[in-house]
Parts: structure tokens; C-alpha cells; sequence
């Protein structure tokens, strides 16, 4: 009996650790987090979202990961839609207002129930795919990040 209580308050400490982790990645503390996304993206399984090296706190947004070492892993998701480059696929941009540095990512699997407009700010899950060879007139060839949508809503 003792082992089965210890069984179950571990994996209590461990559920309320990934509910934590996904909510402060999406801006959010635990009180005031959308719930149900959470609960949708751990139904996909997302039992992991990346963090920044050894730090307990820092939750990498997929704006920010690796276009090359991304594969297989889950990030939460903050940005802005940009524009879609098909039916289910788009371009989503995070400035950073420090520098004026502009980053962007692929998306791929956008819902159908989600309305994506061009500026609307969205958060969410995402599982990283690799990169994404995007063609610019101004920038040339450049490699981004490719995801695949688990969970997202309009904020």
C-alpha cells in the first residue's frame, strides 16, 4: 500500500511539474492558465516541453529553438501568424523588441477551428520537425524552424 501512495504522489509531483512548465512557456502562471490547452496537448502526448540547458524555469519557445536539433522534441508556442503558405500551413513571426530582430517559424496541421489572421497573437504546442528551407527576396535562402501544430489558440 505504501509503494502504490508513493507511486501516485510521484506521479502527482511530476503531472503538476509539467502543468507548471507548460503554462510559464505559453506566459502564464498555473492560476490563470488555459486549462483546457493543456489538457488537449497532454492528450497528444506531450509529456515534455524543452527547456533552456539545466534551468528548472526557462521553457524554450519554439520561436526560439534550433532549426537542425528540434526533431521529436516539444516546445510551447508564443507568436504572431503572418501568413498561410497553404491550407494547412503558415508562417508565424516573434519580434524582439530589443533589437528590432524579427524571428520566424513553419507551422504545419493548423486546425480548422482556429480562425488565423495575419497579426493575431496565438499560443500553444508544438512538436519541432527539422527546418524549413524559406525563400526571401530580401534575406535569400534561409533555414527556420518546422513544427507541427499539437494544441493552439487564439490569446
Amino acid at each position: 500500500m505504501k509503494k502504490v501512495l508513493f507511486l501516485l504522489l510521484g506521479i502527482s509531483f511530476l503531472f503538476a511539474d509539467l502543468m507548471q512548465d507548460m503554462c510559464r512557456g505559453i506566459g502564464y502562471s498555473v492560476s490563470y492558465c488555459p486549462s483546457d490547452l493543456i489538457q488537449q496537448a497532454m492528450k497528444k502526448g506531450v509529456d515534455k516541453v524543452e527547456k533552456d540547458g539545466d534551468s528548472s524555469y526557462s521553457v524554450i519557445n519554439f520561436m526560439l529553438a534550433d532549426a537542425y536539433h528540434n526533431e521529436d522534441k516539444y516546445y510551447a508556442f508564443k507568436g504572431y501568424f503572418l501568413v498561410r503558405l497553404s491550407e494547412d500551413s503558415g508562417l508565424f513571426v516573434l519580434q524582439n523588441g530589443s533589437d528590432n530582430n524579427i524571428l520566424l517559424v513553419y507551422l504545419e496541421d493548423l486546425p480548422e477551428n482556429v480562425r488565423f489572421f495575419s497579426g493575431g497573437k496565438y499560443i500553444g504546442f508544438v512538436k519541432g520537425e527539422g527546418a524549413y528551407k524559406y525563400e526571401s527576396k530580401e534575406l535569400g535562402d534561409i533555414m527556420i524552424p518546422k513544427g507541427s501544430i499539437i494544441a493552439i489558440e487564439r490569446e
